[in-house]
Parts: structure tokens; C-alpha cells; sequence
């Protein structure tokens, strides 16, 4: 961050492919040889319409000094499917959300749903958000495919840009 703190966040479960996880977010004032104790960021429970949890929550400062959690929330409605199908090469749905908060990260807006169009296919996420000149974001994702389509899957990686702050 401009004053010289760090942030970080990871996520944490019961198991790596676990419906229970949570994003964890520690800081650390002395250039990371202490952290403060990790707390939780965003849990698992309802969000985007479904029961699920948040799989990969990197985080990205803006010039005006928000800061931004780009959030894969993964549909965990069946918390017994595991993210990956290994017959399809499928995976379970996802929702890109997103979070800001304006005091470094002390408290954080309730999260908000980028629209996905035009792509119809799991969007997961694959890095921070990056700020574009004109205060755009640009999403990096892997378009993946749907958990039970039969089909090859061909890899491909997209930008989802936004001009409005995500929402589109």
C-alpha cells in the first residue's frame, strides 16, 4: 500500500477442496516480518444466489487508495461435489464478486456480482484486478467449462474489462 503496509489474503478450509472455506486477510507494518493474527475476510454461507464459498480472494490498490478483493465464489450448493469433475474436465459454477474498502482495509463494502456476459462457461479468476490507465479493471480469468459437459475442453484464457467499477 502507499504508506508501506502489506496485505495479503489466501484462503483457508477444513480440506483444499473443502465447501467450508474462507478468505483470511493478515497485515503486516514492518515490510513482513510480523503479521498481524489472520482474520477471516469472507466466509462461506449464501451469496450470488447459491450456498457456496470463496475460493481465490487476490486483492489490488487502486490509485485513490481503495483497495479491491476480486472474490471466486464457487457454487458449493451440493457440498459434496468436488470443484473438479474428473470424467468431464468440468467445474462446478462460479460467480466473480467483488469488495472494496477505503481504510486499508479495515472494514469492506458488502460484496458485489460482475455480470460475466457475454461468456456462458465457469469464469476463474486467475490474478489481481488491474487498474487501467483510464481507471478501468481488468479481470484475468481461465474460461473453463460446464461441470457435467461431456466436451473437450480447450484452455483459454480472457480479460473481462469494466469501466463501471465492476458491474459490468
Amino acid at each position: 500500500m502507499a504508506d508501506g503496509r502489506l496485505l495479503t489474503t489466501w484462503r483457508g478450509g477444513s480440506e483444499k477442496d473443502s465447501a467450508d472455506g474462507a478468505i483470511w486477510l493478515s497485515r503486516s507494518a514492518d515490510e513482513g516480518k510480523t503479521w498481524s493474527p489472520p482474520r477471516a475476510l469472507i466466509a462461506a454461507g449464501l451469496r450470488a444466489g447459491c450456498q457456496g464459498e470463496p475460493h481465490y480472494g487476490p486483492l489490488t490498490a487502486l490509485r485513490d487508495g481503495r483497495l479491491l478483493c476480486a472474490v471466486m465464489w464457487v457454487d458449493r450448493t451440493n457440498p459434496g461435489q468436488p470443484f473438479f469433475n474428473p470424467t468431464t474436465e468440468g467445474i462446478l459454477p462460479l460467480h466473480t464478486l467483488f469488495c472494496e474498502s477505503r481504510d486499508g482495509g479495515e472494514t469492506w463494502s458488502d460484496l458485489g456480482e460482475m455480470d460475466s456476459a457475454p461468456y456462458d462457461a465457469p469464469l476463474a479468476i486467475t490474478g489481481p484486478v488491474l487498474e487501467l490507465s483510464d481507471g478501468g479493471w481488468a479481470c484475468p480469468f481461465e474460461v473453463n467449462k460446464h461441470y457435467y459437459d461431456s466436451r473437450p475442453w480447450r484452455h483459454a484464457p480472457a480479460w473481462k474489462v469494466s469501466r463501471d467499477g465492476g458491474r459490468t
